[in-house]
C-alpha cells in the first residue's frame, strides 16, 4: 500500500493528532533555536575554575575592529579607596557614561519607581542619568524631560500625536495616566505610535547636554541592567571609534540595534553625528513619520552619518545585550558562564528580585 493510500486510510481523528504533533514539534524546534541550542559551540576562554566554567572570548581576532587597548583606568583622586578599586576592576569610570532612559506618560508611574531605588538607585554606578518621556514630569526629585517639546508644529499636528496633546488636559484635570486601577485613572491609547519619535530628539539632547563622555547607553523602562558587567564589557571596546553596539534586529532588509535589548553609542559616534549637527533630529522627522520603529530610525540615521552597528561582536550563540525576559532565557553548557548584561521585559517584581539577587551575590563574592 502506498504512503498516500495509508494516509487516506487513517481515521480523521488520527490525522488531527498527527498534525497537532507536527505543529508542536515545529514550535519546540523554534524555541530551541531561539535560545541558541543549535548554535555551534563558540571559542571559549577559561574564567574562574577552568575545569567547570567558561565564558565567551571577547578578544578574538575578528573583533579587533571594536576592541580598545587594555590600558588600566587611573582612579580619580576624589574617589574613596573601595570605589577606586571597583572602578579599576570595571575598566570604565561610570562618570564617563551617560544613561538615556526612555519612558512614557502612560507608563512612567507603573514602571519607573522601582528603578529609582534599584537599577538607577546607586549614584556611584549611575551618576549621569537623563530621563525622557512625552510629557514633563518629576520622579523622586529627578526631572523628566518632554523630549517631544521641540519637534516641529507640523509633526505635532499629525494623528500620531493625539496622546501627546490630550495628556496635557488630563494633567490639568488632576487625573492620572498610570492605569493603577484606582479612582482618578484616565486611559489614553496611542503610546506606541508616539514612541518612535522620541529616539532622535533624545540623543540630540544628550549630545548637547552632556558632551565628551565615552559611552551613551540607551535604556527602556522595562529593562534591567547589570551595570558592573556592562561597563566591564564596554571597557574592552574602543570609544574613540564611531561605534554603535547592540543586539541585531532586521526590518526591510536593514540591520539595526534592537532598542528593547538596550544599546550603546560611543563618544566618537555621538560627536560625529548629533554633536556635529544640532539639527540632525529635525532633518529626519519626516523619515521617522514614515517608519514604524524608533530604534530602526535611529540606526538608519547613524548609518547615513557614517556610524554603523558593530557586527564583529555578533554570533557565538549568545548576545551580550539580549531581548528576552527571565522566563524565556534558555541556558545550558553553551552559555552557563557567559556574561549577561541585561534582562528585558521586566515587571516590577522582576526588578526587585534581580536587584536583591545582584546585591546578595556581590556581598557573597565580596565584589
Amino acid at each position: 500500500m502506498s504512503r498516500f493510500n495509508l494516509w487516506a486510510f487513517l481515521p480523521r481523528h488520527s490525522k488531527g493528532y498527527l498534525w497537532i504533533s507536527f505543529l508542536v514539534a515545529i514550535y519546540i524546534v523554534m524555541v530551541l533555536s531561539e535560545n541558541g541550542i543549535f548554535e555551534p559551540q563558540p571559542p571559549l576562554a577559561s574564567f574562574g575554575n577552568p575545569t567547570s566554567c567558561h565564558v565567551i572570548d571577547l578578544t578574538t581576532s575578528n573583533q579587533q575592529k571594536c576592541l580598545a587597548s587594555q590600558t588600566p583606568t587611573t582612579p580619580k583622586p576624589e574617589i574613596d579607596a573601595q570605589e577606586a578599586l571597583h572602578t579599576e576592576s570595571m575598566g570604565l569610570d561610570p562618570k564617563d557614561v551617560v544613561i538615556l532612559v526612555k519612558t512614557g506618560s502612560t507608563a512612567i508611574w507603573r514602571r519607573m519607581p522601582a528603578h529609582m531605588s534599584t537599577t538607577l538607585g546607586n549614584s556611584k554606578l549611575t551618576p549621569n542619568v537623563l530621563y525622557y518621556s512625552d510629557s514633563p514630569d518629576d520622579i523622586n526629585g529627578n526631572p523628566v524631560i518632554d523630549v517631544l517639546a521641540n519637534v516641529s508644529a507640523t509633526l505635532k499636528s499629525s494623528p500620531d500625536f493625539t496622546l501627546y496633546q490630550k495628556a496635557k488636559y488630563v494633567a490639568d484635570d488632576n487625573l492620572y495616566l498610570e492605569s493603577g486601577s484606582m479612582e482618578g485613572d484616565y486611559y489614553l491609547p496611542g503610546g506606541w505610535r508616539l514612541d518612535k519619535y522620541k529616539f532622535l530628539p533624545m540623543f540630540q539632547h544628550a549630545a548637547l547636554a552632556m558632551p565628551g563622555k565615552k559611552w551613551y547607553i540607551y535604556m527602556e523602562d522595562d529593562n534591567y541592567f547589570f551595570w558592573s558587567t556592562l561597563y566591564a564589557w564596554l571597557a574592552t571596546l574602543n570609544h574613540t571609534s564611531p561605534l554603535m553596539v547592540g543586539s541585531p534586529a532586521f526590518r526591510l532588509g536593514e540591520d539595526f540595534a534592537h532598542g528593547g535589548s538596550g544599546f550603546a553609542i560611543s563618544g566618537a559616534g555621538m560627536e560625529a553625528t548629533f554633536g556635529k549637527d544640532p539639527k540632525l533630529a529635525e532633518r529626519w522627522e519626516q523619515y521617522a513619520k514614515e517608519q514604524c520603529c524608533g530604534d530602526q530610525v535611529l540606526s538608519h540615521v547613524l548609518r547615513e552619518s557614517g556610524v554603523e552597528r558593530c557586527k564583529e561582536l555578533d554570533g557565538g550563540g549568545w548576545a551580550a545585550l539580549q531581548s528576552l525576559p527571565t522566563w524565556r532565557i534558555g541556558f545550558g553548557r553553551w552559555n552557563w558562564c557567559s556574561p549577561i548584561m541585561n534582562v528585558h521585559k521586566v515587571h516590577q517584581k522582576d526588578i526587585s528580585r534581580l536587584h536583591v539577587f545582584e546585591r546578595d551575590f556581590k556581598v557573597k563574592m565580596e565584589v
